[in-house]
């Protein structure tokens, strides 16, 4: 099923679009396919870069504050090991000297002196004995209760709980923060507090009883400080959480929980664990101490950890974007730009294509469509004007015969444009051929048939002249043939040309009578009209009854005139009148006897014949009693016009008078005054008086002439006078009598009464009369 124009319209895709859709995904391909990359695997790359460095960094300081109480420990363990603690528990026991007690008591706190501080981690130290109510500080050596309330109060804290710190091997045993106070022993009044985690080690180390305890108070403050991971965009927060999940040291702000962190670093899952802490998310890094009963946890702030990516990923998109502003920008530009010759190519060819079929598809198919179908139709038109080159040719040669161009450049300039011709070196005449078709009676010519004879005889003649003839159909019957005569021979190449052209004719004259005539020789195409001209002023001269003839220069019959006289039309309408039709008829056929013996041209005796059709259809119009229409008096005229001889007149005549007259009209009408008619032809000679034939009709005179012009349509004067005259043209044609003898023989006096009536009815003298049709 055939789509409709639009359904096709829709279908198709804008070649401006096409355009854009291209440069845009040429622009945008590569900026997607970078910024993807830049998007996806760079920011991934980043990612894993900054994961790994996190890891690296968080280890760094996790291997840091492990190694720092790691030296610690190291410390206390040599404070141990060199002092004088054995030797002091041996005499605590009584099995010392009691007089050196004092001395190892000095020498024991001068060791927690030397002790404490400790790389400004520990602030001060003390050594617990078990089994003694004694404690050793950098400030002396004092009972539990004092040290414990004086010189370190632990907030929170009472004897008994006091006691259960000291339990058990511990080694590097790490409390929770506490806050210790500093007060004055003689007013209790707190002189100093801080927060403080406790390192402990027991002594014996090994001993499951120990007897002593080395206890280093360190500054919670400087260890968060310690285990803080340094950096400039405050990335990382750090925690130290033992194993019951107590929360040693953490750098970040606020609390934290220290469960939460002990069971995400025992998660088994195998990504890294993340908390929320702070309004904050932490990705964290966990690592746990070979030596010490705590892990240390180094947390990631995943957004300032990831800030670079998402800087990157924004970029990458803002990037993405004014790539495709840009991109939209310079591909509508560089679309415009092409698309516009395409649009006025389109523009252009809409107009003149006249598609056969709608054309699916974009701009550059309908261009492609429009463009097959131009060029079809100029393949066509090629052929056209390549069919209808010798009708142009011939119109051109038309308007030259005809006078329209007479100019050299004129003619030159049409001549180029209508690719015609017109170099000839030789001298032109034209031959002029008028025609006069033959028709079957019972099926008469057509336009057509004409035609088609036309063609035939111009082909004979260009196969006959082929290359020495132009042809011009001037109409239907009249041919004009421009032939070329060498200047040499001029006169033979006449005789050759021409006699082959009439050759031609005679070969056709079952077709068609032709008269030809020839023009005076001229030297240039531009002077043609003279040469046709003159070749139509010699068609004037053909005579009927010959099938092909070549008219020359005659000179004018004289006596025979083309008009018809004012008489003679009075006498026709006064003929139609009286209804005498047949004596209309005959009428004519007398001047026709008398044309043909004259030597008449056939112009004059169509001129004539015009007159006296016309002249009858007047009569026929003023008597208002018959109906004809235009298309039956144009085919009369065409009747009378394709009459070419005289038996072809008289045939036209009479069947016009059937035709235009009424039928019971025609009959001869033998009436009362067809004896006196018959009486007046054969005594025309004698002396005819209107008393007398109106006595032997019984009639008064003025009865008798009334009567006589009603039934024979002129009067009686006129009647007798024409027959006359008649008889008269009959003697000085057939005789050699002079005027005076033929002036008595048909009954005037004298021969002035007779010239002048002569010349009255015949147009000229009776002398001229003779002298004309002697010499014709």
């Amino acid at each position: 099923m055939t789509q409709s124009a639009p359904q096709a319209s829709k279908q198709r895709i804008n070649v401006f679009g096409q355009f854009f859709a291209s440069f845009l995904g040429l622009i945008m391909l590569p900026s997607i396919l970078a910024s993807s990359f830049t998007y996806f695997y760079v920011v991934g790359l980043v990612e894993r870069e900054m994961e790994q460095a996190s890891d690296t960094v968080v280890g760094h300081f996790a291997a840091r504050t492990d190694e720092l109480m790691e030296a610690l420990q190291n410390h206390m363990i040599a404070q141990l090991g060199k002092s004088e603690l054995p030797r002091l528990l041996l005499d605590l026991e009584g099995q010392g000297d009691p007089e050196n007690r004092i001395d190892l008591l000095k020498s024991l706190t001068d060791q927690v002196s030397e002790s404490a501080p400790y790389q400004s981690l520990a602030k001060d130290a003390y050594l617990y004995l078990a089994n003694h109510d004694i404690v050793i500080s950098s400030a002396g050596h004092f009972s539990k209760a004092v040290f414990f309330n004086y010189f370190n109060d632990i907030e929170g804290y009472s004897a008994e709980t006091i006691d259960a710190l000291f339990n058990g091997k511990k080694m590097m045993a790490l409390s929770n923060p506490q806050t210790i106070s500093l007060r004055d022993l003689y007013t209790g009044a707190e002189r100093s507090a801080g927060r403080y985690i406790s390192a402990t080690i027991s002594y014996p180390f090994n001993s499951r009883k120990p007897e002593a305890y080395l206890v280093m108070n360190i500054d919670a403050e400087q260890l968060r400080q310690q285990i803080h991971i340094d950096a400039s965009n405050n990335a990382f927060e750090a925690a130290l959480v033992n194993y019951a999940g107590q929360v040693l040291a953490y750098t970040g702000q606020g609390e934290i929980d220290g469960q939460v962190l002990l069971r995400a670093t025992n998660s088994e899952e195998s990504e890294q664990p993340r908390i929320a802490a702070g309004h904050r998310n932490w990705r964290m890094l966990s690592y746990y101490s070979g030596q010490f009963d705590w892990v240390y946890v180094g947390l990631a702030d995943e957004r300032e950890l990831l800030r670079p990516g998402i800087l990157i990923q924004r970029a990458s998109a803002l990037l993405l974007g004014f790539l495709l502003l840009v991109g939209v920008g310079l591909s509508y530009l560089l679309s415009k730009k092409l698309y516009r010759p395409i649009r006025d190519i389109k523009r252009q060819l809409e107009p003149r294509a006249k598609p056969r079929r709608e054309a699916a598809g974009n701009e550059f198919d309908l261009i492609k469509e429009w463009s097959r179908t131009l060029v079809t139709e100029h393949r066509e038109m090629a052929e056209l004007i390549e069919g209808i080159s010798p009708v142009m040719h011939e119109y051109f040669l038309s308007k030259v015969l005809l006078g329209e161009f007479r100019d050299g450049l004129s003619v030159e300039y049409y001549a180029r444009e209508v690719g015609f011709d017109t170099a000839f070196a030789d001298t032109l005449a034209v031959l002029c051929i008028e025609l006069r078709y033959r028709g079957d009676p019972e099926r008469p010519l057509t336009e057509t048939d004409k035609t088609f004879l036309m063609t035939e005889l111009k082909h004979r003649i260009e196969r006959r002249l082929e290359g020495q003839v132009w042809l011009c159909e001037i109409r239907k019957e009249l041919l004009a043939c421009v032939i070329a005569l060498p200047q040499e021979m001029e006169t033979v190449a006449v005789d050759v040309r021409v006699g082959a052209v009439m050759d031609i004719l005679s070969q056709q004259r079952a077709n068609y009578r032709a008269a030809a005539a020839l023009g005076c020789s001229v030297a240039a195409v531009s002077e043609l009209h003279r040469s046709y001209r003159h070749a139509l002023s010699k068609l004037k001269y053909q005579r009927f009854d010959e099938a092909v003839q070549l008219c020359e220069e005659l000179d004018e019959p004289r006596g025979i005139d083309g008009f018809l006289p004012a008489g003679q039309v009075k006498q026709f309408l006064n003929l139609y009148k009286s209804g005498s039709f047949q004596s209309m008829v005959d009428h004519v056929n007398e001047w026709l006897d008398e044309a043909r013996a004259g030597g008449a041209t056939a112009d004059i005796v169509r001129q004539r014949s015009t007159d006296i059709l016309n002249t009858w259809l007047r009569a026929v119009s003023a008597d208002g009693n018959h109906e004809f229409s235009i298309e039956q008096y144009a085919s009369l005229f065409r009747r009378l016009h394709d009459s070419a001889t005289w038996d072809e007149l008289r045939l036209f005549f009479r069947d016009a008078a059937a035709e235009l007259f009424k039928r019971e009209h025609l009959e001869d009408k033998h009436g009362r005054f067809d004896q006196v008619a018959d009486y007046i032809r054969t005594h025309y000679g004698s002396d005819l008086t209107i008393e007398q034939l109106a006595g032997q009709m019984g009639m008064s005179i003025g009865h008798f002439s009334r009567s006589f012009k009603e039934e024979m349509g002129e009067k009686y004067i006129d009647y007798v006078t024409r027959c006359r005259i008649e008889a008269a043209k009959q003697l000085l044609l057939e005789t050699d009598m002079k005027l005076d003898e033929i002036a008595v023989r048909i009954g005037y006096w004298g021969r002035n009464p007779f010239i002048k009536m002569f010349r009255k009815y015949a147009g000229v003298t009776p002398g001229k009369y003779r002298e004309a049709h002697k010499s014709s």
